[in-house]
């Protein structure tokens, strides 16, 4: 990773206490960086704020950065979550650790296919040609962590009267044998913007993390974001 990737995050490790909770902050603003990873000058970050015991905030960032670490937000999507029973069903759980080994072209090429395969040309039975139907888990407290669970999601609700369609794909990133991608999306009648993040091993996708915010709800990014609520 990038020298502006490292100076980013030693100054979010700087500003947080061994508890997360930032100096100088609200009392509720305690947060952590659960995954990061660089591809050029584009920095991707998955943060999970914890506003309260019982409640989660997760967003997923693509930043630009400079070579004297300075950052500017390209795609900010926060969501809240609440804990559910099942561990698996949450949005940050899973592998955290890049392996720096693998292929990020290949990881780009086997994500951003099955992005078109799936979600832009809306076929969920086409998952099984590019997820691992063992292995594969995904991190979404509204769905069974299986792939099985995932593909009955998206038959689900791209079958709807107002179905869950993929518009377009705004950008990808990719490090290793994660990629990132953030799309626009129709969803129940509303516009939202998304990021859907992957890992990939051996070929085939292992692990998936998403979230989603209503368009309304964005605000235009800027340097004096923070990583709170929307």
């Amino acid at each position: 990773m990038g020298s502006g990737n490292t100076d980013i995050i030693q100054l979010l490790a700087a500003q947080t206490d061994s508890n997360g909770e930032a100096e100088n902050a609200p009392p509720n603003f305690q947060f952590e960086v659960v995954r990061a990873f660089q591809e050029k000058q584009q920095l991707f970050l998955q943060v999970r704020q914890r506003a309260s015991d019982m409640v989660d905030w997760v967003t997923m960032s693509l930043l630009n950065t400079d070579q004297g670490g300075r950052a500017n937000i390209v795609h900010q999507i926060t969501n809240r979550n609440v804990p559910r029973i099942n561990p698996d069903r949450t949005r940050v759980a899973g592998t955290g650790s890049i392996d720096l080994t693998a292929d990020a072209s290949r990881t780009r090429a086997i994500v951003m296919g099955f992005a078109k395969a799936v979600f832009l040309a809306g076929d969920a039975d086409a998952c099984r040609d590019w997820l691992d139907v063992e292995q594969f888990r995904s991190y979404n407290p509204y769905m069974e962590p299986s792939f099985h669970g995932f593909v009955d999601f998206l038959r689900q609700e791209m079958s709807r009267p107002d179905p869950l369609r993929y518009v377009c794909i705004s950008d990808i990133v990719a490090q290793g044998d994660f990629a990132a991608i953030f799309s626009i999306i129709d969803f129940r009648g509303g516009e939202y913007r998304a990021c859907d993040l992957f890992r990939v091993d051996d070929g085939k996708i292992v692990e998936h993390w998403d979230i989603a915010e209503c368009s309304d709800h964005q605000r235009p990014a800027g340097n004096d974001r923070r990583f709170m609520p929307l």
